[in-house]
């Protein structure tokens, strides 16, 4: 409200806005709450274009762009481009879409599901173990497959036979009604109409971090997750088919998108 405010609160800010922006010390060696923080402010955004530079991490027509993002607008992009942002310690879209492709290409060339005559074999969506430190919904990575392999002809997923009960409970809530005669018992499906399922898929997700300083530049943080996959044929109780896909991700920070 007055130039003497402006005086002596613009020197306390600047100094706040640079420590909380690395201008003082670098933002790896902070915890990651305080560094997501300090990412609020435009002098982290320099400071990361800055350091970048200096080390040889990155040429000048990288680091304009990280400078100017921290006062950029939200905008659309490619879910698997190069403006996606990457989480070093987390699962992002575009891996759990690379994950789900080469996963689904490996099932389909293995010739483990073949159809009978034209018909998709029934597959059951089994129990996908999360052994990373985060809470993931594995649906992510199970329905693009399923998709895939729906597309493809060559199997149909069963939604009414799940280990935790059935995904879609519809198929048991409308054989309920045949005690009601307010509907018509013609209507309702008899006994004997639901498929047994020929295949379960089932797998796990593990995630590795590791650590690494050198010399002077950055701490550099890896994390590594496995996508672990196993189709078994529920008849023989054998894995017919086993894959495993690994994505590493390596950065600085927590987070980046270039």
């Amino acid at each position: 409200q007055s130039d003497n405010l402006a005086g002596g609160l613009g020197p306390f800010l600047g100094i706040a806005i640079g420590m909380l922006g690395g201008c003082m010390w670098r933002l790896e060696i902070v915890s990651d709450p305080v560094a997501r923080f300090g990412h609020l402010f435009p002098t982290a955004w320099a400071m990361d274009g800055y350091l970048a530079l200096v080390f040889g991490r990155v040429g000048a027509a990288a680091v304009l762009p990280a400078i100017a993002r921290g006062c950029a607008t939200a905008k659309y992009i490619d879910h698997d481009g190069r403006d996606s942002v990457v989480n070093v310690g987390q699962i992002n879209t575009q891996d759990w879409i690379r994950a789900a492709d080469e996963l689904t290409q490996s099932l389909l060339l293995s010739g483990a599901i073949q159809g009978v005559a034209g018909k998709p074999k029934i597959l059951m969506i089994g129990r996908i173990k999360n052994n990373t430190t985060q809470h993931i919904a594995t649906d992510s990575l199970m329905k693009k497959i399923r998709v895939a392999l729906n597309k493809g002809g060559r199997a149909l997923t069963t939604t009414a036979v799940g280990l935790d009960g059935p995904e879609d409970e519809s198929s048991k809530a409308v054989r309920e009604l045949r005690a009601d005669d307010e509907f018509n018992q013609a209507t309702i499906p008899g006994k004997g109409n639901l498929v047994s399922p020929d295949y379960s898929l089932s797998g796990k997700i593990i995630q590795n971090n590791a650590r690494a300083r050198r010399g002077l530049l950055p701490t550099i943080r890896q994390s590594e997750f496995a996508f672990q996959l196993s189709l078994t044929d529920l008849k023989t109780g054998l894995a017919v088919w086993e894959e495993e896909k690994l994505i590493v991700k390596q950065g600085s920070r927590a987070a980046v998108s270039w």
